[in-house]
């Protein structure tokens, strides 16, 4: 059965680094204003992920919200929970009523047009979810994020041998195919899979998998724990359930599209994203699962 959308326009800046800092707070909200969209009507269908996939959704333009990113302070009485910090998490969005304010207009630019849109009155506050937990030690090397569904590597400690966590690894050599070390020796070192009769494996591949890739930079972005044991000041933000991680910037398979010589990376020494040449060298981690 199809599943009829509306379509939400969601307007943030385009910035080249993330920093997620530890002192201010974060616009880790979402604070979603009914708006009046001038673009041509006209429909879409699509493939969404979410909880489940679901094919051939039908999305609806134009947009009837805008969400931008907010932060959520003075909260009076204080909630009984601690919830989350930092984005990507799921959300729970609430009713909200603010006091009545001139509010500008609100430029966009998304897949389906350019436009300004007149923001009337905030409708909806999001708060993101704590991660569930599920973070599960395969014992094979491997951790399953059961909120995602990935299967990540997990590091050991050293250097010199596939798993190490201190080797560090060129994106591209020629700074824009992805036809360097990262995917030539580390991936094909993890989906090394052959056998000798079409039956009988004799290499099946690291944990009993052949299709190891790179994290797009959304998904090497749900590993950051902004809440792990000393996050930001020279120690990873990330469960230790992942083996030993280094507080520095790890590649993602997500190429930065204004300048392709770059791709995309996240420093897990505060959990900012941010771009460098692809002919640079970085540490990795192997993901299986999603898209």
């Amino acid at each position: 059965m199809k599943r009829a959308l509306t379509m939400i326009l969601v307007v943030a800046p385009l910035t080249v680094c993330r920093s997620i800092g530890g002192a201010q707070p974060i616009a880790d909200h979402l604070k979603c204003y009914r708006i009046k969209d001038p673009q041509t009507k006209a429909s879409y269908t699509a493939d969404l992920t979410g909880l489940v996939v679901e094919p051939g959704c039908k999305i609806t333009v134009p947009a009837v919200t805008a969400c931008v990113p907010a932060t959520k302070t003075n909260v009076v009485p204080t909630p009984p929970g601690g919830g989350a910090t930092g984005t990507p998490n799921s959300f729970f969005c609430y009713k909200v009523k603010c006091p009545r304010a001139t509010l500008p207009t609100l430029p966009g630019h998304d897949q389906f047009g350019n436009r300004t849109v007149a923001p009337k009155t905030a409708h909806l506050l999001c708060a993101p979810l704590a991660p569930a937990p599920g973070l599960v030690d395969n014992g094979d090397g491997t951790v399953t994020d059961r909120q995602t569904g990935l299967q990540w590597e997990k590091k050991v400690a050293g250097s010199g041998c596939t798993h190490c966590v201190n080797d560090t690894y060129k994106w591209s050599n020629s700074g824009i195919n992805p036809d360097g070390p990262a995917f030539t020796d580390f991936l094909g070192s993890l989906n090394y899979c052959s056998s000798n009769d079409g039956t009988l494996v004799i290499n099946p591949g690291f944990a009993g998998h052949c299709d190891w890739r790179f994290p797009t930079i959304q998904e090497l972005e749900t590993i950051v724990d902004l809440s792990a044991a000393g996050c930001g000041s020279g120690n990873p933000c990330i469960d230790p359930v992942f083996g030993p991680t280094a507080a520095s910037f790890y590649w993602s398979s997500s190429t930065f599209a204004s300048f392709p010589l770059n791709a995309w990376s996240v420093n897990f020494d505060g959990g900012s994203a941010s771009n460098f040449g692809k002919a640079g060298v970085a540490l990795v981690r192997a993901v299986r699962g999603g898209s």
